[in-house]
């Protein structure tokens, strides 16, 4: 083999070992995709507290001996089911999308990006986050996106109400803070005089018990 053609060869190997390097090092390199969260293990039932983040309005919902109350941005007892659905909603979020989406540019998905937080807090400190948003243009569909996983999660159909809630949305709907079926008399005030009504016992045992006493119309008010 002559100097003039083992020169092209030993350039062709220099070639190849360059080539394999640069493989090499980028299988090395590359970062391995983060693994999504798992829901199944957190315990949104023995939350103290949630908060709905939206630009500058904040609200706050917390735990109290006798149940959830909205405490900000105003005091007052707190929808204790629309709450309930909420938390059940967190844990029903949809497995992470198959691909692995760009969260900071959710519009390449057709989404518009997030506008609403949701923060969980539990009595030893340990926090949660949700970033929310919707479909461009108005669509129903709503995602989520956990911490600062990189990962668009479809979710449920009835935390769409309660993301863009207002504060106003969150009071209960209870009429009275007592339970209804603890009640055993009850008087009423007209222009014709009181009437008193009382229960025997039972959901269908209230009768009048004056002016006269009689049953009450089914048993039952």
């Amino acid at each position: 083999m002559t100097a003039r053609t083992s020169l092209p060869l030993i350039v062709v190997a220099l070639f190849l070992l360059g080539w394999i390097g640069v493989l090499e090092f980028g299988r090395h390199s590359k970062k391995e995709a983060p693994v999504p969260s798992s829901l199944s293990s957190v315990d949104f039932e023995e939350a103290v507290a949630l908060e709905w983040i939206r630009g500058e309005e904040r609200i706050r919902l917390e735990r109290r001996a006798d149940g959830w109350s909205l405490v900000s941005p105003i005091e007052f007892p707190a929808n204790e089911e629309a709450i309930q659905l909420i938390l059940e909603g967190f844990s029903a979020l949809g497995a992470p999308a198959t691909v692995d989406p760009d969260a900071q540019n959710p519009r390449l998905y057709g989404l518009e990006p997030a506008s609403a937080t949701a923060r969980v807090e539990w009595s030893d400190g340990t926090t949660w986050r949700a970033d929310f948003g919707s479909e461009i243009a108005g669509g129903a569909g709503l995602y989520a996106t956990l911490g600062d996983e990189p990962w668009i999660r479809q979710a449920g159909a009835q935390l769409a109400p309660w993301v863009w809630a207002r504060a106003e949305d969150w009071k209960s709907r209870r009429f009275f803070s007592f339970e209804i079926n603890a009640v055993t008399s009850i008087e009423i005030e007209n222009n014709s005089g009181p009437i008193r009504l009382v229960n025997d016992g039972g959901a269908s045992d209230w009768r009048v018990e004056s002016p006269l006493s009689v049953p009450a119309y089914g048993g039952q008010i």
